[in-house]
């Protein structure tokens, strides 16, 4: 793969000169990763914040009774971090692991904020990641509170049928906040 994909996702910001992309592309490093493959690891400090441009990526912490508890899972052209860790320097909380073959470009932060310090519209990229990253979590947030887990599983199916119809039941239940069982029953009621 080349960086085209990224590329096209770059220039529908609006916000970026040619020579600016040409900037970021330079500081970007494309890897793939097996399915099950960690991304980022709890516990360890990181700074790579991943464009994803293939498969699905899950972001999880593993609760007291070490159970993983997913977070977000992570589809094509949408861009995830350990935010928490990059900003505040500190060891990952979460782990980011791929749920499929991946394909990923890499930014490092420290190389990004060193090209937004000389660069408005880069920097403007940079805050506009970290908006839609809480903006993402928002939505997530009111989502689980606001509808109910066969209203989540549907509007999860309309739009990431690809992804939802073969990604683990698991995985599944604890990104919808309920239990495999549950999500068995919503499932079996859907497709009668």
């Amino acid at each position: 793969m080349n960086k085209n994909k990224l590329l096209t996702a770059l220039e529908k910001l609006n916000i970026f000169e040619y020579n600016d992309i040409d900037k970021l592309m330079s500081i970007s490093k494309f890897k793939k990763y097996k399915k099950g493959e960690d991304l980022v690891k709890s516990g360890n400090f990181t700074d790579q914040i991943f464009y994803l441009h293939s498969g699905a990526l899950h972001t999880f912490f593993v609760s007291e009774n070490s159970e993983k508890v997913t977070k977000l899972i992570t589809f094509p052209d949408e861009f995830i971090a350990s935010y928490t860790s990059i900003l505040k320097n500190e060891k990952s909380k979460v782990n980011i692991q791929a749920l499929t073959d991946v394909e990923v470009i890499i930014f490092k932060y420290k190389e990004l904020k060193n090209l937004f310090l000389s660069n408005p519209n880069i920097e403007r990229f940079s805050g506009s990641l970290f908006t839609n990253y809480l903006t993402k979590l928002e939505c997530r947030y009111l989502i689980l509170h606001d509808s109910d887990a066969k209203t989540r599983y549907l509007e999860l199916l309309q739009n990431k049928p690809e992804f939802i119809l073969n990604l683990p039941l698991r995985i599944i239940a604890s990104y919808l906040a309920i239990t495999p069982r549950h999500l068995s029953r919503i499932r079996a009621s859907t497709f009668k």
